[in-house]
């Protein structure tokens, strides 16, 4: 008997959602839930994959509701299989339709070694999570989990930008040569393009998307998370995206980090005194992000003539 309030997620499985989550939170219980059901009605699955392993490892995605990936030995009749779209609540109290999700089962096994469990689920262990979504899953998408996997192995210190783990330089050769095992895997030379230009300093998918479209444009390279002191009392701020010889900034506004009045009076005082330094600080919304060629468009009108003129589209970055 299908207990009150539980909702389907998959055949013959039901979930109980938790009570008064945030909405986020609930886009993340019924990802891990299907991932959980998907490992329990799959006996012979190796493993979750992709973004469904992000969220497991806790690494960020562009979204919190994504297709739900295994790895199979054997993928019965159609790899791809819907599965019910669930109805979530906004926090004034309105409903919401969830995405369209798919379990997706690929015979492309991993390694023993590249398996770990986390919170009893068996998922790819963090450097061939990397791997799988950056050959995968489109650039814009792939970068946001890459730029989280880099932040949490490398470690980085934004202050001197040195690492506890290794340097994105050794993470990224390691990731390379992983590479090197598929050389006839769909998606290698997106997956290089992805990992040419991942870093351990994005703090969000909005700033990762933000990057990856200035190298997708062609335009030239900006530094994450920019330290820069005030000229007027030595305040040290970090700017999302930087250019510091053109004295342009770009912020993402994901409004999260925004808690209260006191925090928008900070930031308000933080632009005033980076703009009093010279700064140009150029704001961008969710509502741009997921548009990328509106989005590159505004990036390339930032720069003069003679730089949009040299600016070279990096293809494999679109695909």
């Amino acid at each position: 008997m299908v207990e009150a309030g539980a909702v389907k997620i998959m055949r013959g499985v039901y979930l109980q959602p938790a009570p008064r989550l945030a909405p986020w939170e609930q886009l993340r219980e019924a990802t891990l839930a299907r991932a959980a059901a998907a490992l329990h009605t799959h006996p012979s699955a190796v493993c979750l994959t992709h973004e469904a392993a992000a969220i497991a490892h806790g690494y960020t995605c562009l979204t919190t509701e994504p297709d739900i990936h295994i790895a199979v030995p054997k993928v019965p009749t159609g790899g791809r299989r819907p599965l019910p779209t669930l109805t979530y609540t906004a926090e004034d109290g309105h409903t919401f339709r969830g995405r369209k999700v798919s379990l997706v089962r690929s015979t492309r096994l991993p390694r023993s070694e590249e398996v770990d469990v986390v919170d009893g689920l068996r998922v790819t262990n963090p450097l061939q999570t990397a791997v799988d979504c950056a050959c995968d899953l489109p650039a814009r998408e792939a970068i946001c989990i890459v730029d989280s996997i880099f932040c949490k192995t490398c470690e980085a210190d934004r202050f001197t930008r040195n690492c506890l783990g290794p340097t994105p330089e050794e993470l990224r050769a390691t990731l390379l040569a992983m590479l090197e095992r598929y050389p006839r895997r769909p998606g290698l030379r997106r997956a290089r393009a992805v990992l040419a230009i991942a870093s351990p300093f994005s703090e969000s998918p909005g700033e990762s998307i933000l990057r990856w479209a200035v190298h997708a444009a062609g335009l030239p390279e900006a530094v994450p998370q920019l330290c820069w002191q005030s000229r007027e009392d030595s305040s040290t701020f970090f700017l999302d995206l930087g250019w510091e010889a053109r004295k342009l900034d770009l912020e993402f506004d994901g409004y999260v980090k925004y808690g209260g009045s006191e925090d928008l009076r900070a930031e308000k005082s933080r632009e005033m005194r980076l703009r009093r330094d010279g700064w140009r600080i150029e704001r961008f919304e969710w509502s741009e992000i997921k548009k990328p060629h509106e989005l590159a468009a505004r990036l390339t009108s930032l720069f003069p003539a003679d730089v949009v003129r040299n600016a070279r589209p990096v293809r494999d970055l679109w695909l």
